[in-house]
C-alpha cells in the first residue's frame, strides 16, 4: 500500500471515528441534560459539568418525565440557572416532544423575550440541536419573539410574557417563572406580594394543562414573596413542591454536618468560578439583606436585618420595678395577623425582662376573652395595659369597649402613627445593646424568631406589641423618676 493510500485509510478511519463519537454524543444529548446543554453550546460544556449543574439537570430531568411536577429553585446569581432552567431545558423539553407547549414569565416582557430568543434561536439555526432532535423544527408562519410555534402543532408553542401580561385563553405542559420580582422593592409592600399572587393564582396557574409542570426560580427577597406563599400552603394540603436551594456559601445544619452537594460549613458553591475570596468581596459590597436574599437563599440575615435577637438571654426574672403589657389587636380566627399581648418588666438588676407572650388566631370575641383573662392574671395595680388605638370612630369604639372590660385595670391608650421599623427603634436599639432578658419559656422561639425576621418577616404582631409595651414602660419609669443606670433612648 502506497503512502497516499495510507494516508487515505487513516483519514477514512478517523472520520469513522469521529462519526462515532459524534452519534454517541447525539444520542447522550437525547437523553442527558447535561449532554445536552454541552453538545449545543460546545464553549460551555465544561461550566454545564459544574456538580451544582448537574444536579440540577438531574432535578429537570425528573421535570421532564413527569416525576416531578413542581419544582422551585434557588441559585446565587451568575452561577448559571437561568441558562440551564430557562434557556438550554425549555428546548430539551421540546425536543423530545414538538407536541408540548410553553408559557415563560418574568418581571418583564423584555426578560422573557430574551429567554424565549434563546431558546427559538437554538431550535431555529443550532446544527447540533438538528442532528439530536431532527423532528423539532420551527414552523415558518410563528417566529416572533413573543409568540412562536413548531411544524406541525395545532397552536403556539412557545408564549413569552411579563408578570401580569397576556396569556389568557393560552394552556401550557410548562408553566416557567424566572424572577418574577425585579427587585427587593417588588416584595416590600404587602399590596405588591398580594398583587403577584392573585396574578398566580387567577390567571397563570388556570392556564397549566392536566398533567402540566410548574418550575419557579426567583430570588428569597421576602419570607412572604411568592415561593414563600406557596411553600406556606403546602403545610396546609396546598402543592407539593420539589426545593432545589443552593446558596453561595455553605450553611449545612451543623459544623460537621454537609450539604446535598456534600459541602462542609464555609465552602463556595461553584468555587471554579466564584472561590470563597470572590465571595467575601461580594459580601463586603453589598448589604447584609441583599447577600443573604441573593447569594444565601434566606430572605433575612440569620442575626437579624435591625434586631439581634440572639442578645436576648434567659433567666430567672428579679423582682420588677415596673411593668407593661403591649397589646397588638387581630379579629380574624385561624388565619392572617396574630392577636399578642407581651408582658415587659424593669427588673432589679436594671434590664428589660420579656415575662409573658400571649399569641393567638382568634375571632373578637374569643379575643376580648383572651384579653379579659389575661389582664386578670397580671394583676389590676401591678400592669399597665397598652393598647393601640386606630384612628375615626372604630378607634374610639374600641376603646370604649375594652374600658369597660377592663374597669379598674391601669389602661393606656395611644394612636399608632409612623413607619413600624421607626418605632421599633427604641426597643430594638435596648435588645442589640444586651438590655433584654426573657424568662424560659415555651413561646422563646418563636420571639427570637419573629424579631429576626423582622422587618422582612410574615408576622411582625410580636414585634409591634413587645415595642410598644418598652415605650410605655420608658415613659412610665421616666416619669415616677425610677433610677435606670443607662439611657433609654
Amino acid at each position: 500500500m502506497s503512502k497516499i493510500q495510507e494516508s487515505a485509510a487513516t483519514s477514512a478511519l478517523m472520520a469513522e471515528a469521529a462519526k462515532r463519537a459524534y452519534e454517541k454524543r447525539i444520542s447522550a444529548a437525547r437523553i442527558s441534560l447535561t449532554e445536552f446543554a454541552g453538545f449545543v453550546d460546545r464553549k460551555a460544556a465544561e461550566q454545564y459539568k459544574a456538580r451544582h449543574l448537574k444536579i440540577l439537570a438531574k432535578e429537570l430531568e425528573l421535570v421532564e418525565s413527569g416525576h416531578v411536577d413542581r419544582l422551585m429553585v434557588f441559585m446565587p446569581p451568575r452561577h448559571w440557572k437561568s441558562s440551564t432552567v430557562s434557556e438550554k431545558f425549555p428546548a430539551w423539553f421540546l425536543g423530545r416532544d414538538p407536541r408540548r407547549t410553553i408559557i415563560h414569565c418574568s418581571y418583564s416582557n423584555d426578560l422573557a423575550e430574551q429567554f424565549s430568543r434563546s431558546v427559538r434561536d437554538t431550535i431555529q439555526s443550532n446544527r447540533d440541536f438538528a442532528a439530536v432532535f431532527p423532528d423539532c423544527q420551527l414552523a415558518t408562519d410563528q417566529r416572533n419573539a413573543q409568540t412562536w410555534a413548531l411544524l406541525w402543532a395545532h397552536r403556539a408553542t412557545y408564549r413569552a410574557a411579563g408578570v401580569g401580561g397576556g396569556i389568557t385563553g393560552r394552556g401550557a405542559d410548562l408553566i416557567l417563572i424566572d424572577d418574577p420580582v425585579a427587585d427587593e422593592e417588588a416584595v416590600w409592600t404587602e399590596d405588591r406580594r398580594e398583587s403577584l399572587w392573585r396574578w398566580y393564582q387567577s390567571k397563570l396557574r388556570t392556564r397549566l394543562e392536566p398533567g402540566g409542570r410548574i418550575i419557579l426560580i426567583m430570588t428569597r427577597w421576602h419570607e412572604d414573596d411568592l415561593a414563600g406563599r406557596l411553600i406556606e400552603e403546602m403545610k396546609h394540603a396546598g402543592e407539593k413542591w420539589k426545593i432545589v436551594s443552593f446558596p453561595a456559601i455553605a450553611e449545612p445544619d451543623s459544623a460537621d454536618d454537609t450539604d446535598v452537594l456534600g459541602r462542609t460549613y464555609g465552602q463556595a458553591l461553584w468555587p471554579e468560578r466564584y472561590d470563597t475570596k470572590e465571595l467575601a468581596g461580594l459580601r463586603a459590597a453589598v448589604s447584609e439583606r441583599v447577600w443573604n436574599s441573593q447569594y444565601q437563599q434566606r430572605p433575612s440575615t440569620q442575626q437579624g436585618n435591625m434586631i439581634l435577637a440572639d442578645n436576648i438571654l434567659e433567666g430567672n426574672p428579679p423582682e420588677m420595678k415596673a411593668q407593661v403589657r403591649g397589646w397588638d389587636l387581630a379579629s380574624t380566627k385561624g388565619k392572617g395577623d396574630f392577636t399578642v399581648g407581651v408582658l415587659v418588666g424593669l427588673g432589679e438588676d436594671g434590664n428589660y425582662w420579656i415575662l409573658d407572650v400571649v399569641r393567638k388566631q382568634l375571632a373578637t370575641n374569643e379575643r376580648d376573652e383572651m384579653i379579659r383573662v389575661t389582664c386578670m392574671v397580671d394583676g389590676m395595680e401591678e400592669t399597665i395595659q397598652r393598647f393601640p388605638q386606630d384612628p375615626g370612630a372604630a378607634g374610639k369604639s374600641l376603646v370604649a369597649s375594652i374600658t369597660r372590660m377592663l374597669s379598674g385595670h391601669r389602661l393606656r391608650f395611644k394612636a399608632i402613627s409612623g413607619d413600624k421599623t421607626i418605632r421599633a427603634d427604641p426597643m430594638s436599639s435596648q435588645v442589640n445593646q444586651g438590655h433584654f432578658r426573657m424568662v424560659k419559656a415555651e413561646w422563646n422561639s418563636i420571639v427570637v424568631d419573629e424579631l429576626k425576621m423582622f422587618p422582612n418577616g410574615k408576622h411582625d404582631d410580636i414585634v409591634d406589641a413587645l415595642a410598644d409595651a418598652f415605650t410605655t414602660l420608658a415613659e412610665e419609669t421616666a416619669r415616677r423618676q425610677v433610677s435606670v443606670n443607662w439611657d433609654v433612648f
